[in-house]
């Protein structure tokens, strides 16, 4: 647990104190009390009221200091938007104010929320600058406190050499202000960065004096929180021991620094760290295998987290509840208590643990893996329920609950609520679902779990008996041999995760009449076409149509429109910024246009301006670019090349997702020539999240470049069957592939698997 946000609240409180009156506002101390007791509602609450006071009455210098401890207060609670809102408006009124001080205070919590947010660069410049004018003005406590925030957001990157450096300059500017804790701090963020150098023995010794230290100061908010940040960097000490009388020793020390957390925070009222302290303290209890005990102390800790409420720190304690009363055998009480915790971190959403300090990669995984901790044991209930009633609602919340996760996923990669607007729009697959067999993939620590809906909605749960890094590893090697057209040795894992995936299915599948396969794909398997897994004889787009949807409540499934799908096509045949000319795009955009019509743009017309102008100007029901594209496993390193430069996903995601608020959406967005990075899950799953991104009802794309002759061929003739009556898109692209599968020239899967569609199959 992180610890940088204390000592920056310890210098807006100062601020709260000293501003307006010579008399202290009342409502400012009150304040200033649940500040220091770790009460941030209250404290927001407070400050927001005194800030509007304030700006009524004039008194702009108490409007500062609100909006300061407010801000601080706010990314207290994880509410990283708010904060960066009242932090800026505090920020410019110090500087309109020339109050330098307080804006070197704003300056340190604007990095502060920047690192946590994940723009790191801005937050390292943020940080330096502060340090660099605080020693200039000679506030060696502002000084400290930059350095030490700097040295976080440091950390955070692994970069803990550089981490290390900055602690050691801010011990001594500590040494130079009259604030002994500052000192305290900066040694127990050099014992977790000296831990995480792997210098063990370094870390034992900062450790050891850092505790002496903090030992003797007055009970307070702040001691109670160095108390807990030592207690978390002993425990982790104690894992990487090298014999057992250090663990031991290690075990011992984390236990006693707990006890003396828990004591001080009740002394001085912080139900908050109390709270962790009890809750880390069952946690020992419960490794130690004393379950009886980490129940006690850990329903303890949930009971002052309640009180509050803090969900933010609720969901600790409702999952290592769920995960002692699994261990003691007792399923429902575990599924009801991972039931809460994920209840909590669906609505905290982006402020999960970001008042500890955590990184979007850390609120990301808790989430993650409180919601699939739920889903194994739904789905192991489900197992062994004998009434058929009881089975099906325990496979359908299994499946929501893993549909939450696949939100959550997409708000991650594209950084914003638009999966809502397009969640609202959608269409349960259960209600229309005739044809169609949905395949859900539920990747689980020790088996696989794949839940089926049959056409007329019958769902049923098949189980391989294969861990998950097994199995990711297959997919990740049938991925990278996919793409060596000279070898077949590509059959080897694609018959294997046939075996795994299909075998146990195809009797159903057969029985049922399914003609289209509809997967939600998990994991690697965004990575990879469902279209190459081989029972032996046959690949699998050989019995079936397939389709792929990242999410089954964010698919809106309906047939084109085709008398209104009016057409944008781009392209680009020439070299633009070293990548090789795409000769055979003019035929392929030619071909294209004879089937659908549409606007065209070639080469020196596909601009950006003019593209983001002509989607802007009116509808279209189909945009097809064939040009150089590239996925990355960030969305903003993701692009497609146009004339002039590179079209951002952002950009394409704006222009393209006007159709998202209009009655005619986009009904389908195909991006021939794009390619995803190897070996990156995420980079996979930004293809298939455009088509809830840009609020298409279907993306047709690449995993990998393909030869631009293939391509052409295979899209020409997607659209000539899509302009068939009758015809779906799913059977439109089955098949086009099967025309190159079935030639001697481009059998190989390198040539036609690569094609993936994305969304409505109708």
């Amino acid at each position: 647990m992180a610890i940088g946000i204390l000592l920056p609240i310890a210098v807006a409180v100062s601020l709260a104190a000293r501003a307006g009156d010579p008399a202290p506002d009342p409502r400012a101390l009150e304040a200033r009390r649940a500040l220091e007791a770790g009460d941030f509602e209250r404290a927001n609450s407070i400050h927001s009221q005194l800030a509007a006071t304030y700006a009524i009455s004039g008194n702009r210098s108490g409007e500062l200091a609100a909006l300061h401890a407010l801000a601080e207060g706010e990314l207290a609670l994880g509410d990283t938007r708010a904060a960066e809102r009242s932090a800026v408006s505090a920020l410019e009124m110090a500087h309109e104010q020339g109050d330098e001080r307080a804006a070197l205070g704003l300056l340190i919590l604007l990095g502060r929320l920047q690192s946590v947010s994940g723009r790191h660069e801005a937050a390292e410049a943020a940080l330096r600058e502060a340090a660099e004018s605080a020693h200039a003005a000679q506030w060696p406590h502002l000084e400290a406190v930059a350095l030490i925030n700097l040295g976080n957001a440091q950390l955070s990157r692994g970069e803990t050499g550089a981490a290390l450096a900055r602690y050691v300059e801010a011990g001594e500017a500590a040494r130079r202000s009259d604030d002994p804790m500052l000192v305290d701090q900066t040694l127990s963020n050099r014992a977790r960065a000296s831990l995480e150098s792997g210098n063990p023995s370094a870390a034992k010794a900062l450790l050891e004096e850092a505790a002496e230290r903090v030992a003797i100061r007055e009970a307070s908010h702040r001691k109670a929180a160095l108390l807990l940040h030592l207690a978390v960097t002993s425990r982790k000490l104690q894992t990487v021991a090298s014999d057992p009388e250090a663990s031991a020793s290690l075990l011992r020390r984390c236990h006693a620094l707990l006890i003396q957390a828990a004591e001080v925070a009740n002394a001085v009222g912080d139900g908050r760290s109390e709270s962790y302290a009890l809750g880390y303290l069952g946690g020992v209890y419960e490794d130690r295998g004393r379950l009886d005990e980490a129940l006690d102390l850990t329903r303890r800790a949930l009971f002052l987290a309640e009180t509050r409420p803090t969900p933010e720190i609720a969901w600790r304690w409702y999952q290592q509840l769920g995960r002692l009363h699994r261990a003691l055998g007792e399923q429902g009480a575990a599924i009801e208590d991972y039931r809460a915790a994920a209840a909590r971190l669906d609505a905290l959403r982006y402020r999960i643990a970001a008042s500890q300090g955590a990184g979007e990669d850390e609120q990301r995984g808790a989430a993650d893996r409180v919601h699939r901790e739920l889903v194994d044991l739904l789905l192991l209930r489900a197992a062994s329920q004998s009434e058929p009633s009881a089975r099906l609602a325990d496979l359908h919340e299994a499946r929501e609950t893993t549909e939450r996760v696949k939100a959550g996923e997409l708000r991650d990669y594209f950084g914003d609520e638009c999966v809502d607007a397009h969640r609202a729009k959608a269409r349960s697959l259960d209600e229309i679902a005739r044809t169609e067999a949905v395949l859900y993939p539920i990747l689980l620590p020790d088996r696989i779990e794949t839940l089926v809906t049959l056409p007329g909605g019958e769902m049923k749960s098949y189980r391989a008996e294969v861990d998950r890094i097994t199995f990711e590893n297959e997919v990740r090697h049938l991925r990278a041999l996919l793409v060596k057209r000279t070898t077949r040795e590509f059959m080897r894992p694609a018959r294997q995760l046939y075996t795994w995936m299909i075998a146990p299915i195809i009797a159903d599948l057969e029985a049922s009449e399914s003609r289209t396969l509809v997967f939600v794909p998990a994991g690697a398997l965004h990575s990879i076409p469902m279209a190459v897994l081989h029972d032996g004889e046959r690949f699998l787009i050989e019995r079936f149509a397939l389709a792929i949807t990242p999410s089954l409540r964010l698919t809106d499934p309906r047939p084109i429109q085709r008398d209104t799908a009016r057409a944008v096509l781009a392209g680009l045949s020439v070299s633009v910024e070293g990548h090789a000319p795409l000769e055979h795009v003019l035929q392929e955009i030619a071909s294209v246009h004879d089937a659908v019509g549409g606007v065209v743009m070639i080469d020196e017309e596909f601009r950006v301006d003019r593209f983001v102008s002509t989607l802007e100007s009116a509808p279209a029901g189909i945009v097809h670019i064939a040009t150089h594209a590239h996925f990355d496993d960030s969305f903003d390193e993701s692009y497609v090349l146009a004339y002039d430069g590179r079209i951002s996903m952002q950009t394409l995601r704006e222009a393209v997702g006007l159709f998202r608020y209009r009655d005619q959406p986009l009904e389908l967005l195909t991006l021939s020539g794009c390619e995803t990075a190897q070996g990156h899950d995420r980079a996979a799953f930004g293809l298939s999240g455009m088509a809830i991104s840009a609020g298409s009802r279907s993306v047709l794309g690449t995993l990998w470049q393909v030869n631009d002759a293939t391509a052409s061929a295979l899209v020409s003739r997607f659209y000539r069957e899509l302009a068939a009556d009758g015809a779906t898109r799913a059977d439109s692209l089955q098949r086009a592939q099967l025309e190159l599968l079935r030639g001697r020239a481009h059998s190989h899967p390198v040539y036609w698997s690569a094609f993936v569609l994305i969304g409505s199959w109708l």
